[in-house]
């Protein structure tokens, strides 16, 4: 909420200020700064995963994400096989 073509006085923080058209965590300049936090956890978790265990196999049925927006999976079940020290 700070581009001055939309608002007035921008820099100033107002709690009545109506967040119509935010654009924030979107893309381009607003895009949300820690989303590449987030894929660093995840294939740091991923890396330290897969050095933990000797193998993985379904342990259920898949489900995908239902939306006209986002491909993905919303759940997916995996059976771990712990690595032998």
């Amino acid at each position: 909420n700070r581009d001055p073509r939309r608002w007035d006085d921008p820099g100033r923080f107002s709690i009545e200020r109506a967040p119509d058209g935010h654009l924030a965590f979107g893309g381009g300049i607003h895009f949300c700064v820690g989303a590449p936090l987030v894929r660093l956890e995840a294939v740091t978790f991923l890396r330290l995963l897969l050095e933990r265990t000797e193998g993985m196999e379904p342990a259920g049925e898949r489900v995908r994400v239902q939306s006209p927006t986002f491909r993905g999976i919303a759940r997916l079940p995996l059976r771990l096989t712990p690595r032998r020290v």
